[in-house]
């Protein structure tokens, strides 16, 4: 029974269960959050330093901005290339 426990920081961090919705992540970047929601997610951002909210955060700076939104549609090429040789790997097999 003991080895089946789950640390309950664990499943709150692997499930998102305290990360902020997207619209609270992009006023924050905004800095137009209320007083309280702004406090939450910087210490959800800041203290905490969830990886997951904070590549969330640098997504929306990417996509805000043409140098970012070209470095995504570079990324987004190379990947569908890479799956294309891999797919045409495959069907040799």
């Amino acid at each position: 029974v003991l080895s089946l426990q789950i640390p309950l920081s664990e499943i709150w961090f692997r499930d998102h269960i305290s990360c902020p919705h997207g619209a609270h992540l992009a006023g924050y970047r905004a800095s137009t959050l209320e007083a309280d929601a702004l406090e939450y997610v910087s210490f959800h951002v800041e203290e905490l330093g969830c990886p997951h909210c904070q590549a969330r955060l640098e997504q929306g700076v990417l996509e805000g901005s043409e140098e970012g939104r070209q470095t995504m549609r570079r990324s987004r090429q190379r990947v569908g290339e890479a799956t294309l040789v891999l797919l045409n790997e495959l069907g040799k097999a």
